[in-house]
């Protein structure tokens, strides 16, 4: 019995796997046009299709025009890239977080958030403390602006005027919320005070996006120190911190993930 299956289940991941060969740019298939690809036959491949139409890995055009993959395939993506670039750059980020002696953490975008996901202490008293998992705000945040940086000015607007309208605490004019945008889109960091807490000083560079958002920002590595320590290594720990979201973006391009 294994045998089959085994089979059966090589043979529909491949059928998967066909929408997405590399060097082929057709997104929808037929059936027939499937069926060829993968060596199967038709009745084969229309149960396939079922299954993972059923889970929305694959959806059906209007006008039976053929199958094109599914919404339900994103998420899937999102956590196999963000896991993927965590386990690369796990060892730099706490060989980073050791080397500066300061609080090391890497952060993704979560609609009008970022988020904590890997967060490295460094063996002293006194440092900043930033929780895995705790949603951030990312305006008038160093993280925040880091994200927003690849944002175009439409989708920075309506976190402005959300945040506006929620009555929190001011983060600042449109006028400086859009040039700090801006300047971290134009130098490839932002680095920014902390208002909220006493004296803390971050610095986040940008991890680019692949596929479909190529270019866009979806990760940031980040560096929070007490001010008057940042300072006193200021140009050094910009340039450590950039060197390591670069990492990112060249661990991306060795596995030809982009394009």
């Amino acid at each position: 019995m294994s045998a089959p299956i085994a089979s059966s289940l090589d043979k529909a991941l491949a059928l998967l796997f066909a929408f997405a060969e590399p060097g082929r740019d057709q997104r929808v298939f037929t059936v027939s046009a499937l069926a060829e690809t993968v060596g199967m036959d038709k009745a084969q491949v229309s149960r396939a299709l079922a299954t993972f139409g059923k889970y929305g890995m694959v959806e059906r055009l209007e006008g039976r025009t053929g199958y094109q993959l599914g919404w339900s395939l994103v998420p899937l993506a999102s956590r196999s890239l963000t896991a993927q670039t965590m386990s690369a750059l796990y060892p730099e980020l706490a060989r980073l977080s050791i080397e500066l002696g300061e609080t090391v953490h890497l952060q993704i975008r979560s609609s009008a958030a970022s988020v904590p996901m890997a967060v490295f202490d460094p063996d002293r008293r006194l440092h900043v403390v930033v929780h895995t998992g705790q949603p951030q705000p990312l305006l008038g945040t160093a993280v925040g602006y880091a994200l927003l940086s690849r944002s175009d000015e439409a989708d920075v607007r309506t976190l402005f005027d959300a945040h506006r309208a929620s009555g929190k605490p001011r983060v600042g004019n449109w006028s400086s919320i859009i040039a700090a945008v801006r300047e971290a889109a134009e130098a490839g960091y932002s680095v920014h005070e902390d208002s909220t807490e006493d004296a803390v000083t971050t610095v986040a560079a940008p991890i680019h996006d692949i596929g479909n958002y190529y270019g866009r920002v979806y990760a940031v590595v980040a560096l929070s120190a007490p001010t008057a320590r940042f300072e006193g290594q200021r140009d050094q720990i910009i340039a450590r911190v950039q060197e390591v979201s670069a990492l990112g973006d060249r661990y991306l391009e060795s596995r030809g993930a982009r394009g």
